[in-house]
């Protein structure tokens, strides 16, 4: 990242000159960036893998000899030897976390990534869309950069192959299932694979009807089961997982960044939508969490 205009924010670690060895990936570059409307990186040659996941916004990416369109929720990745460009969408700006890596050929457990390297040297498609919630992975790498706690380099290793593993599996694999507990009759199931389905993809559902098709059922026949089953409505689920994030992103963020990633049209609709179920406003909210904020004497 090396264009400094057009910038709202960005929270870079790079280390071009000395990658960090982090047992089967060096680390080049991971970070936070959000654009301001018209940012554009002009094409440049790739000399390390990259990892690109779309928080919010639209714009467009060059990768694979093309350049191709990208928005919220989407992955796109580049391999050694990509010519990549960045463009950025004038009303609608982008927002993205990225991951630049090699994989440690000289580590033994760099075999196991093999495959892994193969599908990133081959790859013809450069973007899909995130079925695992990529965004969690990537923050909780950020946490750890950003608390600097004992022994952190292990979770930062973790946090690293995590993304690297899931955009794999989001390329190469249609499977969105989850664990489900074998003696438990077919409705238990369905109604596990539910919230499972809800808990990973909370950023990515637009709406109740794609859980419906996800799973290969109607979202009327889900909603009726779940009801019996948990004892409340779906919907109340859904809207109960998506605040407690929304509660857990404005620890690190502000009321504006925290309604573009939940997907509000505006901060006015968050900040009612979030004091209808808290009782309280997101301000008031961030205050109530952090005592430094209310300005006691």
């Amino acid at each position: 990242m090396d264009a400094e205009r057009n910038i709202r924010f960005h929270f870079d670690n790079v280390y071009n000159s000395e990658p960090v060895d982090y047992g089967s990936v060096n680390l080049v570059q991971i970070g936070d960036l959000s654009c301001a409307g018209g940012y554009f990186q002009e094409d440049h040659k790739q000399w390390c893998y990259e990892i690109s996941y779309i928080v919010s916004g639209q714009g467009r990416f060059g990768g694979c000899s093309r350049v191709i369109d990208v928005k919220k929720g989407d992955i796109f990745i580049n391999a050694i030897e990509d010519v990549h460009s960045v463009y950025s969408d004038v009303y609608d700006p982008l927002r993205f976390f990225y991951l630049g890596f090699t994989f440690n050929e000289y580590r033994p457990e760099s075999r196991e990534f093999r495959v892994v390297r193969h599908f990133f040297d081959t790859c013809t498609m450069p973007r899909t869309k995130d079925r695992y919630n990529l965004y969690t992975a990537f923050i909780s790498a950020f946490n750890e950069f950003v608390a600097g706690l004992p022994l952190r380099h292990i979770l930062i290793r973790s946090h690293l192959e995590q993304i690297i593993i899931m955009t794999y599996r989001n390329f190469a694999t249609n499977q969105t299932s989850r664990y489900m507990q074998r003696d438990t009759n077919r409705t238990e199931n369905l109604v596990y694979s539910t919230i499972n389905y809800i808990d990973n993809n909370i950023l990515n559902i637009k709406n109740l009807q794609e859980v419906g098709e996800a799973l290969g059922y109607s979202y009327s026949y889900l909603s009726q089961l779940f009801s019996k089953s948990v004892g409340k409505p779906l919907k109340d689920y859904f809207f109960s997982k998506r605040f407690e994030l929304a509660a857990e992103l404005l620890e690190k963020y502000n009321v504006t960044t925290v309604a573009q990633q939940l997907g509000y049209d505006t901060v006015y609709s968050f900040s009612r939508a979030f004091k209808r179920h808290f009782g309280v406003a997101p301000s008031g909210y961030k205050k109530k969490k952090d005592p430094k904020q209310e300005g006691n004497p």
